[in-house]
This record gives C-alpha cells, structure tokens and sequence, in this order.
C-alpha cells in the first residue's frame, strides 16, 4: 500500500515548539485511512483547527491525515500527487 519513502530534513534557525511527524505518500490514502481507523491509531490533534485524524486537503495543498504509532510517534499519510515539498 506504501511506495517508496522521502526523507525532507529541513534546517530551522531555531527548534520547532511541537515534534513533526514522519511522512508516508500513498496511492491509496482512504484504505490506509480506513486501516488506521481500525486500528484506533487517528491523531486526536488539530491542523489549523481541523481534526488532524481526518483525510483532508490541509491549507498548505496536501491531503492527509495524522496518526500515532504504539509509542506516540506522529506519522502523517499524504495522497500522492498533493505533496507540499516547500
């Protein structure tokens, strides 16, 4: 269902408040969407005020969604073709 992976490591003149998220590109974001549901792993977080567990186009293009992994790690899936790369 996951294709490749791009690592973006992006210099920041000072640290970010909140920890990022590792990202995934999918063909396939509403299946990935409906596993994650599944497994009960959505982010309960907001995005610029939208639930960040709901695919969704964010403000920035993508479409995507957030979820945590078993330690509370975020991980975000983004619709292949809607990648934000700046």
């Amino acid at each position: 269902m996951l294709g490749g992976v791009t690592l973006q490591v992006l210099e920041k003149p000072q640290p970010h408040p909140i920890p990022k998220a590792l990202y995934f590109v999918t063909d396939e974001l509403n299946e990935v969407h409906r596993r994650a549901c599944e497994l009960e792993c959505l982010s309960a977080d907001l995005v610029h005020g939208i639930s960040a567990g709901e695919a969704a186009v964010r403000p920035w293009g993508e479409r995507s969604f957030y979820a945590d992994d078993p330690w509370g790690n975020a991980l975000c899936f983004v619709e292949a073709g809607t990648i934000y790369e700046g």
